[in-house]
């Protein structure tokens, strides 16, 4: 008989993931979402910042020169992040969480950060603490010679896509759509036996729209953008992506961000970073390392 395609969904990363894909006779539903909820759970506590045992947690707590065990995910996000925060001259950063909560971004949204924008001289001294150069790495430690904390959500969901997806092709599964939080992995073909149409939404008010549909059959997809998560203050916009060689929100009419590349989690860390730069320093970086983009701005 036809091998049958499933969905499976559920809550992690603070988002929710959703699956589509084409099982092999001799693969059971049930074992297979066992398998994506293990490695889901192993990613988390690994990098996520909510669990207080997880290993970034650990790191962000230890003292300085103190060294601490890390896992392979760890390791792999690391290197991606490395790799990045070298080609984009820093505009891609790790270390920026006490910038982001200064502004009244971060995990605890901070009311009184609503009603005035931080003092110059606030932002001063959390840039000082924005560097992603004092981590040092032994073998699978890793420690810090001065103050900085490591944040990987710019990069960690779209790992994860691409782990599921080393799940599935475990499974001998050839095609499927992973998908968390809006990041985008395809294999093979679709239900209807077509290339994966993959919407990019639409920003702004029309929210929830699709903006452009991709035909996409093998790909990696992760879009950015500043129309879910902003402040106004004085009736001025400030955007959630903050630049971290400035320390100030990105101020540019870039709106929305989609890029195509070999991993999600790359794709994932290249839109942070044109969001960063914005649409003719995003573009000139695009051009340069020849990365597929899809940019909305605004007028």
């Amino acid at each position: 008989k036809d091998a049958a395609y499933v969905r499976i969904a559920g809550p992690t990363m603070g988002t929710s993931y959703h699956i589509t894909a084409k099982l092999p006779d001799r693969v059971g539903k049930d074992d297979l979402e066992a398998a994506i909820t293990r490695r889901l759970i192993e990613i988390n506590q690994s990098m996520s910042t909510y669990i207080s045992d997880s290993e970034i947690s650990t790191f962000n707590n230890a003292g300085l020169n103190q060294w601490v065990t890390v896992g392979e995910d760890f390791l792999q996000v690391l290197a991606v992040s490395r790799e990045i925060y070298a080609q984009s001259d820093a505009a891609f950063n790790p270390t920026i969480g006490p910038l982001v909560d200064l502004w009244g971004f971060g995990p605890v949204l901070m009311v009184d950060n609503f009603q005035q924008k931080p003092h110059a001289d606030e932002i001063a001294a959390k840039l000082k603490q924005l560097d992603f150069t004092a981590l040092e790495k032994k073998g699978s430690k890793i420690q810090k010679t001065a103050a900085m904390r490591l944040d990987f959500s710019a990069v960690a969901k779209g790992y994860a896509v691409d782990a599921v997806a080393d799940v599935l092709v475990a499974y001998g599964i050839g095609d499927y759509m992973v998908e968390i939080g809006g990041e985008v992995k395809t294999a093979g073909l679709s239900p209807r036996q077509v290339a994966w149409r993959i919407g990019i939404e639409q920003p702004g008010k029309m929210k929830g729209k699709t903006f452009k549909a991709l035909q996409l059959k093998d790909a990696a997809l992760a879009t950015s953008g500043d129309y879910r998560n902003y402040l106004e203050i004085d009736g001025k916009r400030y955007s959630h992506t903050i630049d971290p060689t400035t320390g100030y929100p990105v101020d540019h009419k870039l709106s929305s961000v989609t890029v195509i590349t070999d991993t999600v989690a790359a794709a994932d860390a290249w839109a942070t970073v044109i969001m960063v730069l914005g649409e003719d320093r995003g573009f000139a970086i695009a051009e340069k390392l020849n990365l597929a983009v899809y940019m909305i701005y605004r007028e």
